[in-house]
């Protein structure tokens, strides 16, 4: 506001001092010059005088359009550096954005890993019997067992297993299919709590079949599901020898979304090598079964000899 007065003063200043100096011409004109052709005379001497200051005024106009050039060219200059600094600010804040994000990406991996149980699945020396054990320092919860032995439809076929152990109704519902070389029968078992380095056994009353597919499903303390598993050969004798091949070895905790074995069609975290896919297409279940109380195919968890209080069986 300041700068605009006195812009305006300097302006009024100049207009002033225009005029007296124009009045003070014509006066002195006047007083020492009488005649008229002689006043014309003298006025006709300052032409060329008018031609300097309009040729000044005109390269005064240009200098001053000049100016106004240049001034654009700095203007530009400062928004191109200004453009410049706000690219890079915006680089610096995506950058520590970045860092933020993976320093918090490790710190909740971090946290999960510091809550990872981890099961280990493995066969005993006895026959018919593997052990399943919790060898971390990490409670699970809300873990599930999936046992799934698999037979050969040559060897074994699903509709005379099915008639012998099974319900009227689900024999009616095997079909004869010559592209089923394989298929399973499954059961569940489930804790809600398996402590740390908590082991437990299990026992079978009557091995069959010739894989053993064992998937454990298991939650941590924030809520991550998780899966491992492992698959046994089955012998005649009811040894159960782990598979050399390396795709079936025990697998470390793998994320994974929780399911429903019964209701999907495979399992993501599985490999493709373990054939689960094809399995649970044609898989009969505990619920399939004529009389959980009298059949010879159950299984007996225990620990160090007794049964766990805290076991639920789905059948």
């Amino acid at each position: 506001m300041k700068k605009s007065n006195q812009s305006a003063i300097v302006l009024l200043g100049l207009i002033f001092t225009c005029l007296i100096i124009w009045g003070l011409t014509w006066y002195l004109t006047v007083r020492y010059i009488n005649k008229p052709s002689d006043q014309g005379t003298f006025g006709d001497m300052f032409g060329s005088v008018n031609a300097l200051f309009s040729g000044l005024a005109f390269a005064g106009v240009i200098y001053a359009i000049y100016l106004q050039r240049e001034d654009l060219k700095l203007q530009q200059s400062d928004l191109k550096l200004q453009r410049e600094e706000l690219r890079l600010t915006r680089e610096e804040l995506n950058k520590t954005t970045e860092a933020h994000l993976q320093a918090n990406e490790h710190s909740q991996e971090q946290m999960r890993l510091n809550n990872l149980p981890v099961f280990k699945i493995y066969s005993s020396p006895e026959v018919n019997k593997f052990q399943v054990s919790n060898v971390s320092q990490h409670t699970a919860f809300d873990t599930e067992v999936h046992i799934i032995r698999v037979m050969r439809e040559k060897s074994d076929p699903m509709k005379q297993f099915a008639k012998k152990y099974c319900e009227q109704y689900v024999v009616d519902q095997i079909k004869r299919d010559k592209a089923r070389n394989i298929w399973g029968f499954e059961e569940t078992y489930r804790w809600n709590i398996w402590s740390s380095q908590q082991e437990l056994y299990c026992q079978f009353i009557k091995a069959f079949g010739f894989g053993l597919l064992v998937i454990v499903q298991f939650r941590d303390a924030l809520n991550n599901n998780y899966v491992q598993y492992v698959r046994f050969n089955v012998y005649e004798t009811g040894e159960l020898r782990e598979s050399k091949n390396v795709h079936f070895k025990t697998s470390v905790p793998t994320l994974s979304e929780r399911f429903n074995i019964r209701e999907v069609e495979t399992v993501p975290a599985i490999p493709r090598k373990f054939l689960l896919d094809r399995i649970l297409k044609n898989c009969l279940s505990s619920d399939h079964l004529a009389d959980l109380n009298e059949r010879d195919l159950g299984i007996f968890w225990h620990e160090q000899l007794e049964p766990p209080p805290n076991w639920t069986y789905f059948g």
